[in-house]
């Protein structure tokens, strides 16, 4: 038996040597390349010496290079002269011209404003490159020539099946170049390909984290190498090396699901505008409504809204509004077709307080209960449950619901129309399309069931609860809520909002005029100094360091910042002017490079965070 060796620790290993030259080759080249240090300091390109064998590498190839003793992969941002000496050299190049000018451009407009690592971000484009095989590109026949104005607009899709159709019309009329579509979940990016993949044809491409690993890496190495397509993905694919992007496309541009939650804490929104700048692309926003931030460019005409959007909206032909019974809509709307009642647990009741004393059912541990089936309560804390509730402070048995979940709710709708067919959908369970159905639906927010034609009426619960939430978006994230699932609505449909007749949402929605409850918000966000009127920067770190940096910066900008300390001490939240914000995160940059050079902590910066 041959004697096995000991495994060595990668420290134990001694680093390849690789030769450099002294001298400067006569008519040689040498290329800059970004190698991605993971060392937030090192920005800076590094130089190395083009064998003779290589002389043909361009720009934006991707190459094998010698770095701190091993072989990792770099991207050519220059080709020049040789004018150094004492040069390693490029060992091999694994694809040529992946990168142009456009990508490093849209690299340093977003390492600039999230104040991240710009060599990390060209590197970006390279999630999902596989150098096994290299690929022939036709690019060069796709260069765009003149200077193109850009377009943006704005797309309102508020009627029922209008998205969809909105999106199989434009990719089929896409004829050159191609054409990027962002969706913020998989469901409704398979939706698309599912309607789309016949039409399309060999044109598709996905593209994005939810691919394995091969699928990937196929999708990637089409993108490389072909041109006139339409690529499909999720928020990642914005760093695809598209060559001669046309358009971008971002479907329900307010999604939460578009927040990067990993540094450094990019949204999608911000991205793909900069992306459409540095690409000289277009760039739609499509979806039933909008964030406050695009509500605010479209008021100042830097969005266009598109002349689908100016058509009539699907307004309910009546509308019913708390403190009214939602049973009369139900009832109303079963007589045209199917009724969606939606509402924003999944649990049978996510709160209770004792009937007896009201004091709210807490577990031994501390943690709140909550009700998930009828008769089990379990701890949201610890592993408690208990089919067999007490009050910890009087020992009564009897219960009092204060917040119904979907389960609570299918077994009351159940005993008010017991002849009716019920059905429910989560997050857990999604029904994908409820077509042929003629009952009832109770849904939570997100998973509402499509429906050929639309609902007969839909019942919009919790309003209260969710647009009085502590939170800065609460009534905007509230108003996307009910806008997803009132486009589900016939063109003649009823509807029941769980909110007053006079709130901002119930009049718009009542009314069809999305632009009532935008200004509403966007005037009350400028009369209180809130986003999207001013920029919010969030930064995390020792208490200590982060009381000293307040100090500094309240020092420096005097009079275009507020800077907010946190109870803890360990957060400070900046409020900064638009057009002194960019020096700012300069600043902060800066900040950041010294604390890693000396290698302290770095701070935890977040940008027009989505909650503050």
């Amino acid at each position: 038996m041959a004697q096995v060796k000991p495994l060595a620790l990668r420290r134990q290993k001694s680093s390849t040597s690789y030769a450099r030259n002294t001298g400067v080759p006569e008519e040689g080249l040498q290329a800059e390349v970004l190698v991605d240090s993971e060392i937030y300091h090192l920005e800076q390109s590094f130089t190395y010496l083009v064998p003779k064998e290589l002389e043909h590498l361009s720009m934006g190839s991707i190459v094998k290079v010698p770095f701190k003793g091993e072989t990792v992969k770099g991207v050519v941002t220059e080709i020049s002269p040789a004018t150094k000496t004492n040069l390693l050299s490029i060992i091999s190049v694994l694809q040529e011209r992946v990168l142009t000018k456009n990508h490093f451009d849209f690299a340093q407009s977003v390492a600039a404003r999230y104040a991240c690592n710009y060599p990390s971000v060209v590197h970006a484009f390279l999630n999902g490159f596989e150098a096994k095989k290299v690929f022939e590109s036709t690019w060069s026949e796709l260069e765009p020539s003149g200077v193109k104005r850009v377009k943006r607009s704005y797309v309102d899709t508020s009627m029922s099946s209008r998205l969809q159709t909105y999106l199989s019309d434009r990719v089929e009329s896409a004829s050159s170049g191609s054409l990027l579509i962002v969706f913020p979940d998989q469901s409704q990016l398979d939706v698309f390909t599912d309607l789309n993949r016949e039409s399309i044809g060999d044109r598709l491409v996905e593209f994005g984290s939810h691919l394995t690993a091969t699928k990937k890496k196929l999708g990637y190495a089409r993108i490389i190498s072909e041109s006139n397509l339409i690529i499909a993905g999720l928020r990642s694919s914005i760093f695809t090396p598209i060559r001669y992007l046309t358009e971008i496309i971002v479907v329900d541009e307010f999604s939460s699901n578009y927040f990067e939650q990993r540094a450094p804490f990019w949204n999608l929104r911000d991205l793909a505008l900069l992306r459409s700048e540095s690409d000289k692309c277009d760039i739609t926003f499509v979806g039933t409504s909008c964030s406050l931030e695009l509500a605010r460019l479209i008021d100042a005409g830097w969005v266009k809204t598109d002349e689908i959007s100016k058509m009539a909206k699907n307004r309910p032909d009546r509308t019913s509004f708390y403190p009214d019974s939602f049973h009369g809509v139900i009832r109303e709307g079963l007589r045209s077709g199917p009724v969606l009642v939606c509402v924003s647990s999944k649990e049978y009741a996510s709160g209770f307080v004792c009937a007896n004393c009201r004091n709210r059912a807490n577990c031994k541990c501390g943690g709140y209960l909550k009700i998930v089936e009828k008769g089990r309560a379990e701890c949201t804390t610890c592993d408690f449950q208990s089919s067999d509730w007490r009050c910890l402070e009087c020992g009564n048995n009897r219960s009092l619901i204060f917040k119904s979940g979907a389960k609570k709710l299918l077994e009351e709708i159940g005993k008010a129309f017991p002849r009716e067919a019920i059905r429910i959908s989560t997050t857990d369970k999604p029904i994908q399309t409820m077509d042929g159905y003629t009952g009832i639906v109770v849904a939570t927010y997100g998973s509402e069931p499509d429906l050929k034609g639309g609902y007969g009426a839909v019942v919009l619960l919790d309003g209260e609860f969710l647009a009085s939430r502590s939170s800065v978006r609460a009534e905007e994230e509230t108003f996307h809520k009910f806008m997803k699932s009132v486009a589900k609505l016939q063109l003649k449909g009823s509807v029941f909002i769980s909110l007053f007749a006079k709130h901002p949402i119930s009049q718009a929605i009542s009314s069809g005029k999305n632009s009532l409850f935008f200004q509403t918000a966007l005037r009350e966000r400028q009369e209180t100094g809130l986003p999207p009127y001013i920029r919010v920067i969030r930064i995390s770190g020792e208490a200590r360091s982060i009381s000293s940096l307040r100090m500094k910066l309240m020092q420096q900008f005097p009079k275009t910042l507020e800077a907010f300390l946190s109870h803890s001490g360990m957060v400070l939240t900046l409020k900064v002017q638009h057009d002194s914000v960019s020096a700012v995160l300069a600043a902060l940059k800066a900040l950041q490079k010294l604390r890693s050079t000396t290698n302290k902590q770095l701070y935890r910066i977040q940008v027009d965070p989505l909650e503050f």
